[in-house]
């Protein structure tokens, strides 16, 4: 019975993938959470929109 041995130029490209799949999986994570928790925030109804300028200086 033979062994199937993956070479070195192999394993280390399945590695590198690995690794790039779990630094994905992460960031999306962190997107996730950060979604939810701007979903969660309350929203002036009046924001961006002009208002008349205080008279700051007396």
């Amino acid at each position: 019975m033979e062994k199937m041995m993956m070479d070195a130029p192999t394993r280390r490209a399945f590695l590198g993938f690995a690794q790039n799949a779990v630094a994905a999986a992460a960031i999306g994570a962190v997107g996730v959470r950060l979604i939810e928790t701007a979903e969660a925030m309350p929203i002036a109804h009046d924001l961006g929109q002009a208002s008349e300028p205080s008279d700051l200086l007396t």
